[in-house]
């Protein structure tokens, strides 16, 4: 763990392609053509940031003394040449209200000010979790507290009760002040810089914070309470609770989460104590869920007609974190709220959350990790036309100086979502009883392994149980580990299968929690490892050696299969991969079942598609131009001719849009 930073279903009319007549450049090009005056049109919202930051980093003494950097004409200037319609100011409550009683919004609304006069909107980013000094003293400032240590931080808890009751009087206050006159929130949460999530460490440069770094942060008396009410509802009685967790406790006041002290294999050891761990995570991370629940309706109240944005952030979801992304993707819908997160910080980590965005409809949003190298744009403006982002959010010096690459780049931002068939199972009781992992390893290493070949969807133990594989158009699953897994997750998945899904699972599953083993998933021994012979590695090559895997492997259920590969568990990332694209391309090969839209690219493994309904972009993020030959595949059966085929030479970082159209 680390400190972080729907299928191609072609239309009768779709009968011919041809590509589109601009390609898109390399990072050098737009240096020879010259910087262009302004970035120009650009298909969805371009929104910027970080306004007053210096005045909060000088109120606590870590920087920015003497600095302005609230909106200012030359500031503007550059804003509107880079095509930024609204900016962020981040509002702090210790600014505000630096005596108590004595609130001042006039810094921000002369920011707002200046803001208009050019045209440009202005919303707002408001850090509550950062009180005054004077309050420092009050009852009422309940710190977040490490479980294990006791050491707090100075932010606000989550589980105060006053943390909600001094949203509801920040925000009634913002709009008496405002009259309303924004264009949207971002709503930050009590933790950090407002993302959802627990304690890193990330902000100790904004305001100091010696004990922060990564660990439980809920051991404060709130936190506790909420912890017994949360378990004894869910249980009913005690005795129910300690038969499941196999503890003593003699009363409801004993209580208590697990010693997180302890190596994350002692809560492996049996179904009991794996029980108590995977209920601990499942309450650490609802804790954040429920805060979100009561403190939407509490904006809203005094902003009842203003878009609300919630960031998410971290790039893990290593537990100790706390966040567990389509749990509060899938809240976000029921409040209709949007979600944004950090772009290209890889690909695994960035689709996981515009996975659960498209599943659950909640509309994605990205920004950067942090300040972003010119030549990093293109890999960033593929990632986010790869997720469809529908509003970009940068900071304004990453955006004035890549002017020419966003200018030229700036099309294929449409906001239009994948054509993905392939989905990676993201497992979580698994991840959870792993909390020293940012991603399930194997998982991750399959799912890096497999994007030369195919695009992918990725999907966790909710939103499996969700429905998430029907509304995302999911015809191929695959498993890379799993240990413990879910019974209720499989129970969806095997319900999805028996109408025509094919699940594909690379490893042994060595125990189940919630339920029996499945029949399909027991050992068969060696005699079954014999039967499938030399695995093979290239996903198209001789059928013989794929056949051997499915006659050997396969197991029908309803109109769909598991393919069961206990024996390539031990393989690495690249061959198990391969397995999972061949199957995923090919299995009309071996059913009665539509084999999958895809992009070949030949030899060039290094390259990477992603396919719209209408158009698939070519990225090559090398340093070499490469020459090859791309077909292009609908869904189909085995003797499907491509839509497109053509040899092209595709250079260093660039992007290539070919365009699917009919006659």
């Amino acid at each position: 763990m680390k400190t972080p930073t729907h299928l191609l279903r072609v239309p009768v009319i779709l009968v011919a392609a041809a590509v589109a007549a601009a390609a898109m450049p390399s990072a050098a090009a737009g240096e020879e053509g010259g910087m262009p005056d302004k970035i120009g049109p650009v298909p969805i919202r371009l929104c910027s940031g970080n306004l007053s930051v210096s005045e909060f980093m000088a109120y606590w003494g870590t920087g920015g003394a003497g600095q302005f950097s609230g909106a200012t004409p030359e500031q503007n200037a550059l804003l509107k040449r880079c095509s930024v319609s609204s900016m962020c100011d981040y509002l702090a409550w210790c600014l505000i209200e630096k005596e108590r009683g004595s609130w001042d919004f006039s810094f921000y609304l002369r920011n707002r000010e200046t803001l208009e006069k050019d045209g440009l909107g202005w919303h707002i980013f408001a850090w509550l979790h950062f009180p005054p000094t004077w309050f420092e003293d009050d009852p009422r400032c309940v710190w977040y507290r490490n479980l294990a240590t006791g050491e707090t931080i100075p932010q606000l808890s989550l589980w105060n009760p006053f943390t909600l009751q001094l949203y509801d009087e920040f925000y009634r206050r913002l709009a008496q002040a405002t009259e309303g006159r924004l264009d949207f929130i971002r709503l930050a949460m009590p933790s950090e810089y407002g993302e959802i999530g627990y304690c890193a460490g990330m902000t100790s440069w904004l305001r100091p914070q010696p004990s922060a770094r990564p660990g439980y942060w809920c051991g404060d008396d709130f936190a506790l309470a909420h912890f017994r009410r949360f378990f004894l509802e869910r249980y009913r009685t005690l005795d129910a609770l300690n038969a499941a967790w196999g503890t003593r406790f003699a009363a409801e006041k004993d209580i208590a989460p697990p010693d997180v002290s302890r190596p994350p294999v002692e809560w492996r050891a049996s179904e009991a104590s794996r029980r108590r761990w995977l209920d601990f995570a499942d309450w650490y991370n609802d804790s954040w869920r429920e805060f979100l629940a009561k403190a939407v309706p509490v904006v809203r109240r005094h902003f009842p007609d203003k878009e609300i944005i919630i960031s998410l952030g971290y790039g893990s979801e290593a537990l100790p974190y706390g966040n567990d992304q389509s749990r509060f993707i899938a809240e976000m819908r029921r409040l209709g709220l949007s979600a944004q997160t950090p772009g290209d910080i890889g690909y695994f980590a960035t689709r996981r959350v515009s996975s659960a965005c498209r599943a659950y409809g909640v509309p994605y949003y990205t920004e950067p990790p942090g300040d972003v190298p010119r030549e990093r744009q293109i890999s960033r403006l593929w990632m986010d036309a790869s997720n469809g982002t529908r509003t970009w959010f940068d900071y304004p010096q990453n955006l004035d100086r890549a002017r020419d690459i966003f200018a030229r780049y700036a099309n294929i931002l449409t906001g239009e979502g994948p054509v993905c068939s392939l989905a990676i199972w993201l497992p979580t009781a698994h991840h959870w009883l792993r909390p020293e992992e940012d991603w399930p390893r194997q998982t991750l290493d399959v799912a890096n392994a497999i994007r030369p070949w195919a695009d992918y969807e990725v999907t966790d133990d909710r939103m499996l149980r969700e429905g998430a594989l029907e509304r995302l158009g999911v015809r191929t699953l695959v498993l890379a580990e799993a240990d413990p897994l879910d019974a209720s997750s499989y129970a969806a998945v095997r319900d999805w299968v028996k109408k025509g899904g094919v699940l594909i699972v690379l490893t042994r599953v060595a125990s189940v929690t919630g339920g029996a083993m499945p029949e399909e998933l027991r050992e068969e021994g060696p005699a079954g490892e014999a039967k499938t012979g030399e695995i093979p590695e290239d996903p198209d090559s001789d059928p013989s050696g794929w056949w051997r895997l499915w006659e050997a492997r396969a197991h029908p259920l309803g109109k769909g299969f598991v393919l069961h590969l206990p024996e390539v568990s031990e393989r690495p990332a690249p061959v198990r991969a391969a397995v999972a694209a061949h199957f995923h391309r090919h299995i009309c090969r071996y059913a009665a079942l539509p084999g999958a839209a895809y992009v070949d690219t030949g030899k060039e493994r290094g390259l990477l598609a992603t396919l719209f309904r209408r158009k698939t972009l070519l990225y090559n993020p090398g340093e070499q131009a490469v020459r090859l030959r791309v077909r292009i595949f609908p869904e189909g059966g085995k003797d499907r001719p491509p839509l497109f085929e053509e040899e092209m030479d595709l250079g260093a970082r660039e992007i290539r849009a070919v365009s699917l159209r009919g006659e």
